[in-house]
């Protein structure tokens, strides 16, 4: 997203950079899945990494990691956010149907070698088995006081296998507040996050990207599409009620989608 306009002409990268564990976990149709989901998130103007030209000179910094190959975000140049390029972070949302992961990496800054920048990493699984395969491979510096943050079902559920597979603690987050405090650091940070969609237009042309003043932010509606459907009205980070919702959302979707054809829970 924001720099990566160049984006709506590519097509998304392989998943074969994948670490082989979290490969053998996941059978061919998930991969399938994975990537058409991916090219939801590209149409989303997430960018690649692997859209960008210029290799990666490591830092000399403790994380020391290639840029991934999934949809991320350059984090603003704030002092809130320095601590990360000395120290990575792990965030999950473990729904119904899928594993959620959003990941802090450093890289070469595009424009100026010599300084660092902080990204955001976007990456699903349909598995918690894979996700936490993929987080202990890649969370190199993880320490037994570090936290990963977690929302959704399965924070509770599987707070147990998290905290004794990665050795960290496991904090869960309100996941409406999370929900809303993330629209708005994206409204607030990313270059394209909003866009109208244009029926008449072809292609990735039907949407026309344009930013959002930050005081005119509020009041939005906040529609939550996942196993099931919530809609929200948010007046304010602190202020939001829910004023609508469906039970017939994704969960209702792979359900049609098992009685209607041959495929199985991971089509």
């Amino acid at each position: 997203m924001g720099r990566g306009g160049a984006v709506r002409n590519r097509k998304p990268a392989s998943t074969d950079s994948e670490p082989i564990a979290a490969r053998m976990r996941i059978p061919n149709k998930r991969n399938r899945a994975d990537r058409i989901m991916d090219e939801l998130l590209l149409n989303s103007n997430l960018r690649r990494a692997d859209d960008v030209s210029n290799g990666l000179i490591r830092a000399a910094q403790p994380i020391l990691r290639e840029k991934p190959t999934t949809p991320f975000i350059v984090l603003p140049e704030e002092a809130r956010f320095t601590p990360l390029i000395k120290k990575s972070r792990f965030a999950l949302d473990i729904g119904g149907t899928l594993v959620k992961l959003v990941y802090s990496t450093v890289c070469e800054r595009i424009e100026n070698s010599n300084e660092p920048e902080v990204l955001l990493n976007f990456k699903k699984f349909t598995s918690i088995e894979a996700c936490l395969e993929f987080i202990k491979d890649n969370w190199h510096d993880r320490v037994s006081d570090d936290v990963i943050h977690c929302t959704g079902g399965g924070s509770y559920k599987y707070a147990e296998m998290m905290h004794n597979f990665l050795g960290v603690q496991v904090q869960r987050t309100d996941e409406m507040k999370s929900l809303i405090f993330g629209c708005d650091f994206l409204l607030r940070n990313n270059e394209d996050e909003s866009f109208t969609y244009h029926h008449e237009a072809i292609g990735i042309e039907r949407y026309q990207y344009k930013p959002i003043a930050a005081d005119s932010i509020y009041p939005f509606l906040l529609v939550n599409i996942g196993t099931g459907i919530s809609v929200l009205k948010v007046d304010s980070p602190s202020k939001f009620q829910r004023v609508g919702g469906s039970s017939m959302g994704g969960g209702a979707f792979i359900g049609l989608g098992n009685l209607l054809t041959q495929a199985q829970s991971n089509f």
